[in-house]
């Protein structure tokens, strides 16, 4: 006790005489922190699990925004520190594919954007967020009627997720670009944040100094380097001003190549893969029918005509471009069959999963998939002179055979499911005699019927003639 008490003196003449803490008279350093911690807190959504379904993830926000209204110095303080460390960008939609309501925002949420805020419809004159460090405005249709002709959607998004945020949108602009003759227009506005719209109409303008932000030009603009679909402008607005200054890239043309494509189904796969592998399999699937579709909107000549361009290559004779272009086929055809692979042991999983937790109820979509997926497999119907793998063919057989064993466990005593299980492996044993996970399906396919019958003799308390000879184990 001895020992606190030279503390509690000294902290009692280090508190002013009149018993009044002031936040301004601690130093800068902490108020920052301070700040920091009440208004920049700003977490990232939780990770998925496999319980999730596919939607739009959320930021937790633990804002105070009580300390805005204390004083005059501590609001701006604290509004500069939020606005440094957070930096917010809005992005605008508008022209074709640019419903949140519709493929764009089913792209945020798998590839898990986390949004700030959404507005929709929005007319001219009420479509801006006030303190974001740069608007990107991004349109699918002719360049004059960007903005101004019809209501536009936009959203806030936090920078640090702009990487995310454009590998989103350049899926749907890839269907836009491959289906249709619309171009793509990026404009992007570098903006600052303390200027807000008030102050376009005679209102008081913040003299924060925005050296911070510009020196963060570089970074604040690197994200977008990586759009690859149409011409990109670049202006500044440091002053609220809304002078175009021209600063504008060359226009790209359009980078759908055989190589990006082939580049660009693998990447989809492989993240259908990771989220297969963490047992997420709501979303691996969506990423596989992502595959699928793509691969669908190629091969329909009637609707595109982006494949037939991507062998006009100068100096390529006729008769090459039609090799070049078989080629990709058998490419596509190649990379469709193992979509159907994965996406019928990713259903397979997903069924006993469920089955596991005591779900089995809901396993009938994911056991029909299997199913669906065999057949696709071993004759896709956009590539019908492909010639499948017989390995990878037995592999199918052998899921399906798994489904039907799993599916009478959840509908106890279903014959005709043991029945077709049974089926399925010897057809596959059939194809493949050295199959492993056939030979072992087989056991548990036989020891189920026994067990079924087993089970029947009880309840009917009679000898079951099966028991006469052991050879109808695997024949009845």
């Amino acid at each position: 006790m001895s020992a606190s008490l030279p503390s509690l003196r000294q902290s009692s003449r280090l508190t002013p005489s009149r018993g009044v803490f002031r936040f301004l008279d601690l130093p800068g350093e902490i108020r920052n922190k301070i700040y920091e911690m009440v208004t920049c807190d700003i977490e990232d959504p939780e990770p998925l699990d496999n319980l999730d379904t596919i939607s739009l993830p959320v930021f937790k926000k633990n804002f105070n925004p009580n300390l805005f209204l204390t004083c005059r110095q501590i609001h701006d303080e604290a509004k500069y520190v939020m606005m440094t460390k957070n930096l917010f960008v809005e992005v605008q939609l508008s022209g074709v594919g640019r419903r949140l309501n519709n493929d764009f925002e089913f792209m945020l949420c798998l590839y898990r954007v986390p949004v700030v805020c959404i507005k929709t419809d929005i007319k001219p004159e009420d479509r801006s967020f006030d303190g974001c460090v740069a608007r990107y405005r991004v349109s699918c249709d002719e360049r004059r009627s960007l903005w101004e002709r019809d209501s536009i959607d936009s959203l806030v998004v936090l920078h640090r997720h702009m990487n995310q945020f454009l590998e989103a949108i350049q899926q749907t602009q890839w269907f836009i670009s491959t289906c249709t003759q619309i171009r793509s227009y990026h404009d992007i506005t570098l903006q600052n944040p303390f200027v807000s719209r008030s102050a376009h109409v005679g209102g008081s303008r913040s003299q924060f100094s925005i050296q911070a932000l510009q020196n963060k030009e570089e970074a604040l603009l690197s994200p977008f380097s990586t759009i690859t679909e149409g011409p990109i402008y670049i202006s500044k607005d440091w002053s609220g001003s809304y002078l175009q200054h021209d600063n504008t890239r060359p226009p790209t043309v359009s980078s759908i190549t055989t190589e990006s494509v082939l580049k660009d189904l693998e990447e989809i796969i492989r993240k259908g893969r990771d989220h297969q592998l963490q047992g997420i399999y709501v979303y691996a699937e969506a990423f596989y029918k992502l595959v699928d579709y793509k691969i669908s909107v190629l091969m329909n000549s009637l609707r595109n005509t982006t494949v037939a361009r991507l062998f006009e290559k100068e100096g390529l004779k006729p008769e090459d471009q039609i090799i070049e272009g078989q080629i990709f086929e058998d490419q596509l055809a190649e990379i469709y069959s193992t979509i159907c692979y994965h996406r019928a042991q990713n259903a397979l999983a997903d069924m006993r999963h469920l089955i596991d937790n005591g779900l089995g109820q809901h396993t009938r979509d994911a056991c029909d998939m299997i199913h669906k997926m065999s057949s696709q497999g071993r004759a896709p119907l956009p590539f019908p002179h492909f010639i499948p793998n017989p390995e990878r063919t037995a592999d199918h057989i052998f899921m399906e055979a798994v489904s039907f064993r799993l599916w009478e466990e959840v509908r106890r005593g279903d014959r005709w499911s043991i029945d077709q299980a049974l089926k399925k492996v010897e057809l596959g044993l059939e194809m493949a005699p050295n199959h492993p996970g056939l030979k072992a399906e087989k056991y548990r396919i036989v020891r189920r019927r026994v067990e079924s019958v087993l089970d029947l003799s009880i309840v009917w308390n009679v000898a079951h003639p099966l028991f006469a000879d052991s050879s109808q184990f695997y024949y009845e």
